[in-house]
């Protein structure tokens, strides 16, 4: 009896210990670990609301961290997290989120006129006091292809990409089934440093990830194909 109600407690530890703590929607959809996709000129500044839902019962000190995949080739980001907004050099900002409410994100990059290409940004967002507990959202306005140049070539819906186990402690296996063979994973943490980056020489297969030296953590890993972002995998290490 003791040895089944000790493995019930840490089962319901692993379990609220795993609960995800935030939701992102973008117009009232579901955007959580997910991305948005624009569709304006390249010199028209960006107006996007998004809310950062609290899905627990208690207020949270929230972080946002932002991360430029592909720059704009002039522009000034404005962004505000609840009543606080900010520009320039600023990458990583805080704000509080109400208990079962939402705090609203307000993304406003200003474009310059001469700017000719298309953008990429990813903002991941996590409680201060539990960063591993992270969820995120890019954000794409690329009408001629600037930043996602093959598109046209990769179905994205088609590419497979899942990591066991996961949490993983001194390694997990990647295993991929991919349109193209010039593929690579790039596995970011989570305020957008990449810490690596894995060739793909096959469609298909699985390889063995050494996370022995990443610290404990949540981090990203994407699935890039012909030089396109296909797909996203959160990838948790747990030492």
């Amino acid at each position: 009896m003791k040895k089944l109600l000790l493995s019930t407690a840490i089962l319901l530890s692993v379990v609220f210990t795993n609960a995800q703590s935030f939701s992102i929607t973008y117009e009232s959809v579901d955007v959580t670990n997910d991305t948005v996709f624009l569709s304006i000129p390249l010199n028209t500044n960006i107006d996007a609301y998004f809310h950062i839902n609290n899905l627990t019962s208690s207020t949270i000190a929230a972080h946002v961290q932002r991360y430029v995949e592909c720059a704009p080739s002039s522009f000034t980001h404005l962004w505000c997290f609840g009543s606080s907004c900010y520009a320039g050099n600023v990458f990583g900002i805080n704000a509080d989120v109400a208990g079962s409410s939402y705090t609203e994100f307000h993304v406003g990059p200003v474009l310059m006129s001469e700017n000719t290409t298309g953008y990429t940004f990813r903002y991941t967002f996590y409680p201060v006091a539990n960063p591993a507990d992270s969820v995120w959202v890019w954000l794409v306005n690329d009408p001629n292809g600037d930043c996602t140049s093959s598109r046209s070539l990769v179905d994205a819906s088609q590419t497979k990409a899942k990591v066991y186990p996961n949490p993983a402690d001194n390694y997990t296996d990647f295993e991929f089934k991919l349109n193209s063979v010039n593929s690579r994973l790039d596995i970011y943490n989570i305020i957008g440093e990449k810490v690596k980056s894995i060739s793909l020489n096959k469609k298909e297969g699985v390889i063995r990830l050494n996370t022995a030296n990443l610290p404990a953590g949540t981090y990203i890993g994407n699935v890039i194909e012909s030089g396109i972002r296909t797909k996203s995998i959160k990838i948790i290490v747990s030492h």
